[in-house]
């Protein structure tokens, strides 16, 4: 670690204007009302557009399910184009191509399979392919890949046990497994491992505390830890440090106010403290750049927090109204949560404190500039950084927030003890706290082929791999955006490649290919067919959006293709004893070029003939110590 000295604070005069909403503050942790929808809506679907707006579809006005939907914007809603089938409790998902995919829910005939998809460059619907089963009160989740899990859900008069995967790129679904119980009312969350946990629910006859854990890569489900309680209808939501938070929910007799965690990489499930009301139905939302979960809505009329650092629940502000079948999302302004309808057409906001950094990875040396909003004006706001590793501890740092209640502290910045630690930053108030976390040069790169000091040919630099490879790995806490693997080549000491000829005087790096997402270690290749004869040199460059670039040590090779010529003598003949008379008069033999080039110049192979009982060689004429080389006669080949 190194503390930078000097001024520690920075009075900063802008306003929070995001996509999604003008300048509107929120004092943290209270609600405020916003623009109403065209009409109620109970058990619709929300989901967060690029653009930061948020689309609110369907749901029911009272028992009569909708196919309208709303956008919300700038502090007001407008109506956008209608969903085709009308429908409530369906699951909508945000794709990473920007459109919206609507599945399932419950129709005026009841469950469904149809599904939908809204494109926000046009404000339409368009009918999308079918799933394998009806279903309603299943659970969609986005994997690392940009696909869509589907598990569970009720179809036809009982639960159901299809998973089913759906590919944006295609636009089909196709099986990808069978739970070992049906399950509908369950919870699932994304693992950090891109493996999914299917937790609780109900099965038809009873509610269950059975887990089961999905694998997109194998396509395999296996049983996971039992939760503690059996719970349907409660939430799972997974935490900045990769943990599960398993809340609320019923046992089928009662409404529960008890949490169950499960640890990352954990075995079993732990008891974390309980909520101060039971609950189910609720929403519960992990607070961006704050990164406590907000838990609002479902059978009860108020809200909690739970901060993950001190595991337990704290009470907030409370919704003016009861937010049972509300639909929400965080919104990128910052610090705002939106919540809509439930019994009625309102909508809330709920404000809440940040601290975030501007970068998600550093180089060693590098300052951290930490940054947040939605802090009492003018209060002393401390800031504690925690190592994952724990290897070593740091002071505490201190920002006052100014008139608008911003903070902004430079005063950190990790040296290279730090390379490989994770940083949980956490920003406590005299109201608010709020988490987030950065990593110190974390990345690693390398080029697996071709190997340092490497020579080939063209059978074993195919048998290599034909091609530059290597390894890549990130540990990111938020995104994927911006991953790349780049290469640079240089010949010898020369030019270096730019895509298509070594013409470059300067470094060039020339984009490699993979699917660099998700944390853990990727393959990369970059497309290089044999080079002629000569050495090189490569390196690999590793980048992701908002950290700093890692370089692979470079890896010098050579390639020596050319076959070299070959000769022979064919006579004399080897082993054979001659006399004055058997000597041949002339000697002969042949010699081949082998390189598929020119060929040999004509005369241009020479021979020694060497007396072995001093190792003197002949010259034509007499005999000498030193080597000498005679002349043939040849054409040229």
């Amino acid at each position: 670690m190194r503390f930078i000295g000097g001024v520690g604070l920075m009075v900063l005069t802008m306003q929070a204007l995001a996509a999604g909403s003008p300048a509107i503050e929120v004092s943290s942790e209270t609600w405020a009302p916003t623009g109403n929808m065209a009409q109620a809506r109970s058990g619709a679907s929300a989901a967060l557009l690029q653009d930061g707006s948020v689309l609110i579809a369907g749901g029911a006005n009272g028992d009569v399910p909708l196919a309208s939907a709303d956008i919300f914007k700038n502090g007001s809603f407008s109506a956008t184009g209608s969903m085709l089938l009308a429908r409530s409790n369906a699951a909508a998902v945000a794709l990473k191509d920007g459109r919206v995919l609507i599945t399932g829910g419950s129709t005026a005939s009841g469950p469904t399979s149809e599904t939908e998809i809204y494109d926000p460059a046009t404000g339409a619907w368009t009918i999308g392919n079918s799933m394998a089963a009806s279903r309603w009160g299943h659970t969609t989740t986005l994997l690392a890949d940009g696909r869509v899990l589907i598990a569970g859900g009720l179809g036809s008069g009982a639960p159901g046990t299809t998973l089913e995967i759906f590919d944006p790129a295609t636009g089909l679904f196709s099986l990808a497994g069978v739970l070992i119980t049906a399950r509908s009312s369950h919870a699932a969350a994304l693992l950090p491992d891109n493996h999914m946990l299917i937790a609780g629910g109900y099965d038809g006859s009873q509610v269950l505390k059975s887990t089961e854990i999905f694998d997109p890569a194998s396509g395999s489900v296996s049983s996971g830890p039992d939760l503690a309680t059996p719970r349907a209808a409660h939430s799972a939501t997974t935490l900045l440090n990769g943990s599960v938070l398993i809340a609320g929910g019923s046992d089928g007799s009662q409404d529960l106010a008890s949490v169950e965690l499960l640890p990352k990489g954990g075995a079993a499930f732990i008891a974390t403290g309980n909520m101060a009301s039971p609950r189910r139905s609720q929403s519960a939302f992990l607070l961006r750049d704050n990164n406590s979960v907000l838990i609002v809505g479902g059978s009860v009329d108020t809200a909690e927090l739970y901060r993950s650092w001190s595991r337990a629940f704290v009470a907030t502000g409370a919704p003016a109204e009861w937010r049972g079948g509300a639909a929400g999302s965080p919104l990128l302004a910052e610090g705002l949560l939106l919540m809509a309808g439930g019994s009625s057409p309102s909508a809330e906001l709920y404000g809440f404190a940040t601290v975030k950094t501007d970068k998600q990875d550093y180089a060693p040396g590098t300052v951290v500039t930490i940054t947040g909003s939605g802090w009492q004006p003018g209060e002393r706001v401390t800031l504690t950084l925690v190592e994952e590793p724990l290897i070593d501890t740091h002071p505490t740092f201190y920002a006052t927030a100014d008139a608008s209640g911003r903070i902004v502290n430079y005063e950190f910045a990790p040296d290279h003890d730090d390379v490989g630690v994770r940083f949980y930053l956490t920003a406590t108030g005299s109201v608010s706290q709020a988490q987030n976390t950065f990593t110190d040069g974390v990345k690693t790169i390398a080029v697996s082929f071709p190997a340092d000091s490497g020579t080939y040919n063209a059978s074993s630099y195919s048998t290599g791999g034909g091609d530059i490879n290597g390894t890549v790995q990130w540990d990111s806490n938020t995104t994927d955006s911006g991953r790349t693997v780049d290469v640079s080549i240089r010949q010898g000491t020369g030019n270096y490649w730019n895509g298509s000829a070594f013409s470059s005087a300067t470094e060039v790096f020339n984009a490699a290919t993979g699917s660099f997402s998700g944390n853990g270690g990727h393959t990369w290749t970059y497309a290089f067919a044999l080079p002629s004869d000569g050495s090189y040199t490569v390196r690999a460059r590793g980048s992701q959006q908002g950290a700093s670039d890692l370089f692979s040590a470079a890896n010098t090779f050579t390639i020596e293709n050319t076959a070299p010529p070959t000769a022979s003598v064919t006579a004399p003949v080897n082993g054979t004893l001659y006399g004055p008379t058997t000597m041949p008069a002339t000697f002969s033999g042949s010699a081949a070029d082998n390189s598929g080039g020119v060929g040999l110049a004509a005369n241009s192979t020479t021979f020694t003939l060497q007396r072995p009982s001093d190792n003197f060689y002949w010259t034509g004429t007499t005999w000498q110590a030193a080597v000498f080389n005679l002349a043939t006669t040849h054409s040229a080949t």
